[in-house]
């Protein structure tokens, strides 16, 4: 999905563009955003990540080309077109001189501006298939600094190496962009794939390639840098330049905001170029450097949580509310080698290859006639203390008790022989994934719940997807993708569908003015709520009503 910003200080300009496009192009394909002026434009172009804009060429206090500097700081992959009625060969001269830009009249008829819109949809859509990224990434193998450098960062990111009073050398001599002294994002990545499901060198340079992806999108206004922290997690340090962006409220949000549009640009161009998706965890405030192991360890439980249950995940430390409950103290390591994979599988929602390791590891259960073997009794309290973390950790314990007998999990001898205690183990390993899942759709559930209830509350506020995302503490394409996964209709749609509802419904029983109608579901222009009515009802709001009192 892409955004489209609209730029007219000409508002009934403005809102005959927006529903031109609602009405030519589909809701998953663009997500639209207006502005009467260009400071409002600069206000939207902080906040999300625009690939389009469609933008006057004169406006009071700041020109279009002016408008356009500011756009490519921010955001240089968009692409720009300018709508005007002025034919001066500077400003078209001007315009022409940036790559990406294009120019319309505004007597342009309707298909020619909406197909421009769609050849930009495509330019963009081309650019994120980036074939020569794959050959950078396989030179950037030969190069000898980034395992140095993954190698200390690893341990840096994972608390295996806490010393911070040397911090600012270990990163000039690993040749690390980074200001020991600035606070930092940290961003966790991991593919939508099992690591086995294609060859190390393959999986190799796949995580190469997604660096040099970040190499192409990330805005100069950040220092970052990223390692790969184990066999499934890459993760980026990031900081902004601006020495305001630690101390300065404003700055952070704003620099907060880039960042997060460089993500999507990311996420967007792995699958782009890749064929395969990817899904992020991002720290959702700025912190010092030194607190960064804990860090790692929140974003790490976001993606055990969500690992499985959906793909191309977006979520903050913010967005979770189960994160900021789970207690700080750390669990202590499983095991390495099979048991390791056996807890990673667990916790990534991977059941298939966790009951086939399964099992492999307790194959030899039903030859095994003795109580007190003590290959078979670690394999089986291994696992069985791996299960009680996992309810402790995951917060399901009494949903696993409501179906399952935990009393028989540390008491081997109750059960009849080692066959039936295995058997028993593995009905409880089956029953956490069952849970898991449940838990997972329980959070969609929730969030889709509580997203339709303030929508069909606040008809009257603004319900752009940038303003729902940010009282949900999620990112607003994930948002759009969630609701849609789970009310099976897009949240534009819903949100058209409530706000005529709420229409009809004054239309006929009330004796408010057609303006204070449509104040009330968000349209303070009574010529912008008689556009919108018309389009999704096919007569006007007056017409209605005229229909509904001659009935």
């Amino acid at each position: 999905m892409y955004n489209l910003l609209i730029v007219d200080d000409e508002t009934n300009v403005t809102d005959m563009l927006a529903e031109l496009f609602i009405r030519e192009m589909a809701a998953d394909e663009v997500n639209i955003y207006k502005a009467y002026s260009a400071k409002a434009a600069m206000n939207v172009l902080e906040q999300v990540k625009v690939d389009i804009v469609l933008s006057d060429i004169r406006m009071p206090g700041m020109t279009g080309l002016e408008l356009l500097d500011r756009i490519k700081a921010n955001w240089p992959q968009s692409k720009v077109a300018f709508l005007t009625g002025y034919r001066e060969f500077e400003y078209v001269y001007s315009a022409i001189q940036h790559s990406g830009v294009r120019y319309l009249l505004k007597t342009s008829d309707d298909q020619q501006i909406v197909g421009t819109v769609r050849e930009m949809v495509k330019e963009i859509s081309d650019s994120r298939n980036m074939a020569d990224v794959l050959l950078e990434a396989k030179s950037l193998q030969e190069i000898a600094w980034p395992t140095l450098q993954s190698e200390w960062l690893q341990d840096f990111i994972t608390g295996h190496d806490s010393r911070t009073t040397d911090l600012q050398r270990h990163f000039n001599e690993l040749k690390i962009p980074l200001n020991a002294a600035r606070h930092a994002w940290l961003v966790i990545g991991r593919f939508d794939i099992s690591p086995d499901a294609w060859q190390r060198e393959g999986r190799e340079q796949s995580r190469f390639a997604v660096q040099a992806i970040a190499d192409k999108f990330f805005s100069a206004e950040f220092s970052y840098f990223g390692c790969l922290v184990d066999r499934v997690n890459m993760a980026w340090i990031v900081q902004s330049k601006a020495e305001s962006a630690s101390s300065d409220p404003l700055a952070m949000r704003r620099a907060f905001a880039l960042f997060n549009g460089n993500l999507e640009f990311i996420q967007e161009s792995v699958k782009a170029t890749m064929g395969i998706t990817l899904s992020l965890a991002v720290s959702g405030e700025h912190f010092e450097l030194s607190e960064i192991a804990e860090q790692y360890r929140l974003l790490n439980q976001i993606m055990r949580n969500h690992f499985g249950l959906v793909t191309e995940f977006f979520l903050s430390n913010k967005a979770i509310p189960l994160v900021s409950q789970i207690a700080s103290s750390r669990m202590a390591s499983v095991s390495t080698g099979k048991f390791k994979s056996l807890e990673d599988f667990l916790f990534n929602g991977r059941r298939d290859a966790f009951l086939s390791l399964f099992e492999e590891l307790f194959a030899e259960a039903g030859s095994i006639s003795t109580w007190d073997d003590p290959i078979i009794l670690e394999k089986y309290y291994r696992v069985a203390t791996m299960f009680l973390a996992y309810t402790n950790t995951m917060e399901i314990r009494d949903a696993v008790i409501a179906s399952v007998d935990l009393r028989l999990l540390l008491v081997t001898e109750e059960h009849p022989s080692w066959r039936e205690a295995v058997a028993y183990l593995r009905g409880v390993g089956v029953e956490l994934f069952n849970q898991h899942e449940m838990r997972g759709e329980r959070l969609t559930e929730d969030v889709v719940m509580k997203l339709k209830s303030y929508v069909n509350d606040h008809l009257d506020l603004d319900l752009s997807l940038t303003k729902l995302a940010s009282l949900f503490f999620l990112n607003p394409s994930y948002l759009s993708r969630l609701f849609k996964q789970e009310a099976g209709m897009n949240l534009s749609d819903y949100i058209t569908d409530k706000r005529i509802e709420l229409a009809k419904t004054l239309l006929k029983k009330s004796s408010k003015k057609m303006s204070e109608i449509g104040v009330q579901i968000g349209y303070e222009s009574q010529q912008s709520f008689t556009r919108f009515f018309k389009n999704a009802v096919g007569v006007s709001p007056q017409e209605y009503k005229e229909t509904i009192q001659e009935s």
